[in-house]
């Protein structure tokens, strides 16, 4: 009986140029997607990578050899990751791209269009990668004019940028109020162990207080003398800005 012997899974980086994509000139040629995409896996470790290209074909359908190689080379369990330069490289219509991605999601293959800052592995911003497909998918068809397309196509990066600004402003001030609190509980389970105190020694003081700041004797117009003392709770920092003892 003969034994198989399993291959390793390597990255496919998939390119591809029509005709119809010669207003863009060298920005999406053949060669320029490759660098990108070679740098991209130098950049992030991948170093097992099959690149396939399809020259001369439209995105409007899906018929291409390069693409059905790699297909097949999905369903033989031989790739771990897609890679294109961006969505309008692997195809411009909405819905089959769409299908694509969930296919190649439910066979374990991450799926990345790296100038549109997609990657299936991960959430941020992939409610607003269905409408760069729409964008391109119009554009494809004739359904809005290139000035447009190229105005709908700035709006959309611009948005897309605001979104991620957004969501990294969220996640900070949502880290920081959960590590407010967390002092603040950590704070409580002390002070709990203390309901009842009959007297006030050295212990408590040292799990209760994190630190005090005694400031230098200053005189008010009165000419009265006082001192002012911050007082530093474990955790939670200090609570009123400031104690001034008179005398």
């Amino acid at each position: 009986m003969e034994k198989t012997i399993d291959q390793p899974k390597k990255a496919a980086l998939y390119c591809r140029l029509s005709v119809d994509d010669g207003r863009s000139g060298e920005s999406i040629s053949i060669e320029s997607q490759k660098i990108l995409l070679k740098q991209y896996c130098k950049s992030h470790g991948i170093t097992d990578y099959e690149v396939y290209d399809d020259d001369g074909y439209s995105g409007t359908n899906f018929e291409r050899p390069a693409f059905e190689r790699m297909r097949e080379d999905i369903d033989n369990g031989l790739i771990h990751t897609v890679i294109v330069k961006d969505q309008s490289r692997f195809g411009r219509s909405y819905i089959e791209v769409g299908m694509y991605v969930e296919e190649f999601k439910d066979k374990g293959v991450r799926f990345i269009a790296v100038d549109d800052g997609y990657d299936s592995m991960k959430s941020d911003y992939d409610m607003m990668f269905p409408m760069r497909n729409v964008i391109n998918e119009d554009s494809a068809l004739g359904k809005i004019p290139e000035s447009r397309y190229e105005q709908m196509s700035e709006k959309y990066e611009q948005e897309q940028k605001e979104l991620g600004q957004g969501i990294l402003q969220l996640k900070q001030e949502f880290d920081e109020v959960k590590k407010q609190k967390d002092a603040s509980d950590r704070f409580i389970n002390i002070v709990k162990k203390y309901t009842y105190i009959n007297e006030l020694d050295a212990n408590i003081l040292n799990e209760l207080i994190d630190r005090i700041v005694v400031h230098h004797k200053e005189k008010d117009q009165s000419d009265r003398t006082y001192q002012q003392i911050e007082i530093y709770y474990r955790f939670i920092g200090r609570l009123k800005p400031q104690t001034d003892i008179m005398t």
